[in-house]
């Protein structure tokens, strides 16, 4: 089973189309555009859809969060970077634009 898993997230581009199809990112309308071949930098993005609009018309904040999160995660473990303590209250100050980027 262990090298099963290892063989889905074995290549970059294997791990973005895993990550596509992946349950909340779907939920949020999340799309992992690119991840670099050696894992450095990943280009996520989420259209701003009526599922994903809060009760002001801006990004749920918990949809921000879950579409960073594994990603970061994973290109940090890849490259063997320190992994930071987790957030446990982001403050996000983003204005209001129909789609969001992260490039990390």
């Amino acid at each position: 089973m262990n090298r099963k898993i290892r063989q889905w997230f074995a290549s970059a581009g294997a791990l973005r189309r895993r990550l596509t199809t992946f349950g909340p990112y779907l939920g949020a309308g999340v799309k992992v555009a690119h991840i670099a071949d050696d894992f450095s930098t990943a280009t996520v993005e989420m259209r701003q859809h009526w599922f994903n609009t809060n009760y002001v018309g801006t990004h749920c904040g918990g949809s921000l969060y879950s579409m960073v999160d594994p990603l970061y995660m994973l290109t940090c473990a890849r490259n063997a970077r320190a992994i930071p303590g987790l957030v446990k209250s982001p403050c996000l100050g983003i204005p209001v634009f129909p789609v969001i980027t992260v490039e990390f």
